[in-house]
């Protein structure tokens, strides 16, 4: 099995290392989990953030780079967090009458592709609405979600 890495901001390749026997992956819908790889290589084009992508294994597997610890001067061992995690952030919302699917199209679209934070912007994501329908979303005043 590989372990590819690539660019949190544009998906450019950055770097790969062959995984060791000792891997963990944990795959939880609900709770936060950790997956770790131990990897034939001690130095890495990779920052924290990057996703990685498992190729040659027999499940499919993307995830966030959480930590890097270097094992040994010929291995390192990377600690990964689940890809959805990296939609989780707080962020401001407001009460809303209307169409709730553009509220939530416009609510992405300002924190993951127009986001003052350059970081978190995800120039590669793509947000399509595919249904509309009507409501109201109360929240408390300055609230975050």
């Amino acid at each position: 099995m590989q372990l590819v890495f690539l660019d949190r901001l544009n998906l450019a390749y950055k770097d790969y290392g062959y995984v060791d026997k000792d891997f963990e992956i944990a795959l939880d819908l609900v709770i936060i989990q950790k997956s770790v790889f131990t990897i034939n290589k001690a130095k890495l084009n990779v920052a924290i953030g990057d996703i990685v992508i498992l190729k040659d294994a027999p499940i499919h597997y993307i995830g966030i780079v959480e930590r890097l610890e270097v094992a040994d001067k010929h291995r390192t061992t990377v600690h990964v967090l689940d890809f959805k995690e990296m939609f989780s952030i707080d962020i401001p919302v407001e009460s809303y009458t209307g169409d709730l699917s553009l509220y939530l199209e416009n609510l992405l679209v300002a924190n993951f592709k127009q986001s003052s934070d350059s970081l978190q912007n995800l120039n590669y994501l793509s947000i399509e609405r595919g249904s509309s329908i009507s409501g109201e979303l109360s929240f408390e005043l300055d609230k975050i979600m």
